[in-house]
């Protein structure tokens, strides 16, 4: 009992300090705390998914914590801490607990897609409050503001770089700030998701570690394949795209964007794993194939190219080609 009590103290002390470290990192490491974002809330997660008094003990820490961040760094920081590392992982952890509650099987998806909505909705929560308090709308910014904060970071030494191209220069950076303004919420679910994902895969092996089973575990890429809901969903944002700005509705226009942008997404997604499927059936080696998903996000015609091959085999099943069983398998038909 006493050794017990003692494990509990230590990793209640090693999770906050933990939680701490990581978010200091990543106000003070520029380009590197751009993964420790992803990163922060791991802490929290360990504690929350130890049942129900490891929720307690998370809140408790999440407590501790937030008030350190406050005297270290400003109420401001302590906000955010609360809401985007602390509260939303032991909400995180909690989901792994259920999930695995009683000895059962984890659902490695449900478990990705609820730890998103929990660590989403937090921060939707943190934008609300914001709001409130500051009468600041982060879910959308003033383009005009993000614009002369670009042009002051980076507009002018590319304008001395390159002196002839300075109207061009600044009107890429304006349409860099309406794309950036209009699709704030995508990138807060993008962030949400891979926060989960990478969590959870760092969770899961701290869970091994203690003796337990890796909890959060994916089917294959190559057999990856979204209900196909999601067509009917980006014809909706269609709709609300071309509706929005015909009726100049702002809101209505961003959220058919960000639906658009979303169900792009999984469409590419979908199309990489198709590829995928392909190649291991010819046997092409990791070493390609590891590239090929990494890079396409950062290649639009790539992006657009498996966008396409992800919407058409949304709605033939074009794995079940090469084998009739494979497509019916992946798709979970009977």
């Amino acid at each position: 009992m006493i050794k017990q009590s003692a494990d509990s103290v230590r990793d209640f002390v090693l999770c906050s300090a933990s939680s701490l470290a990581l978010f200091t990192l990543c106000l003070y490491l520029p380009l590197a705390g751009m993964f420790f974002v992803f990163v922060y809330a791991l802490p929290m997660v360990v504690m929350g998914m130890d049942g129900k008094l490891g929720v307690a003990r998370g809140m408790l820490a999440c407590v501790i914590v937030a008030v350190m961040v406050g005297l270290l760094f400003g109420p401001f920081y302590a906000v955010v801490y609360i809401f985007t590392a602390g509260f939303s992982g032991v909400a995180m952890g909690g989901v792994v607990f259920i999930s695995t509650r009683g000895g059962a099987k984890a659902n490695g998806a449900d478990m990705l897609f609820y730890g998103s909505i929990c660590s989403l909705s937090f921060k939707i929560i943190l934008a609300v409050v914001i709001w409130q308090i500051a009468d600041i709308n982060i879910m959308s910014p003033n383009p005009e503001e993000l614009r002369n904060y670009i042009t002051s970071s980076v507009g002018n030494r590319l304008s001395s770089m390159m002196p002839g191209d300075t109207e061009t220069i600044k009107e890429s950076i304006s349409r860099s700030a309406r794309s950036i303004t209009l699709l704030v919420p995508f990138g807060m679910i993008l962030w949400s998701v891979a926060e989960a994902w990478i969590s959870y895969v760092f969770a899961s092996r701290v869970g091994k570690k203690r003796g337990g089973e890796a909890f959060f575990v994916l089917p294959p890429f190559s057999g990856w394949a979204f209900p196909r809901n999601v067509l009917f969903a980006f014809i909706t944002g269609l709709l609300a795209d071309y509706m929005g700005q015909e009726r100049e509705m702002y809101p209505i226009f961003q959220a058919g964007a960000n639906l658009c942008a979303v169900t792009g997404a999984l469409f590419s997604v979908q199309g990489l794993s198709v590829a995928c499927f392909f190649m291991e059936r010819r046997n092409i080696p990791k070493a390609v194939r590891a590239p090929l998903i990494i890079l396409t996000p950062f290649i639009p015609i790539l992006s657009y190219i498996f966008c396409i091959v992800g919407i058409i085999d949304m709605g033939f099943n074009i794995r079940r080609l090469p084998n009739g069983n494979a497509g019916k398998k992946d798709n979970g038909e009977d």
